[in-house]
């Protein structure tokens, strides 16, 4: 348990890459907010971390909206008292031409 009391914020955590980090790091003993756009899909990872036994929660955030980046610190450090560790996984894609952007 290598991130025992640690605390985690893991964006795009509904799937893929960032369900997996979220799951080994509470794997490891850390607490873990799992924020996706869609609210199911961090649901979903968090559902698999407390089976497992692990601590986690949800919360819906669009980190292409600076509001809702705020509203994860803030969720994470009112949660767990803190933030040890931050990944940045969720992406924005923008479907324009270069010219466009």
């Amino acid at each position: 348990m290598k991130l025992k009391g640690k605390a985690a914020l893991v964006t795009g955590a509904g799937g893929g890459l960032g369900s997996a980090i979220a799951k080994r790091f509470a794997a490891e003993g850390a607490s873990v907010l799992c924020t996706d756009l869609e609210l199911e899909k961090a649901e979903f990872t968090v559902t698999a971390i407390t089976k497992n036994g692990g601590t986690a929660n949800a919360l819906a955030a669009n980190v292409a909206d600076s509001d809702d980046c705020e509203a994860q610190v803030d969720e994470t450090i009112q949660r767990y008292g803190r933030i040890d560790i931050a990944v940045n996984n969720a992406g924005i894609a923008l479907h324009r031409l270069a010219l466009e952007t």
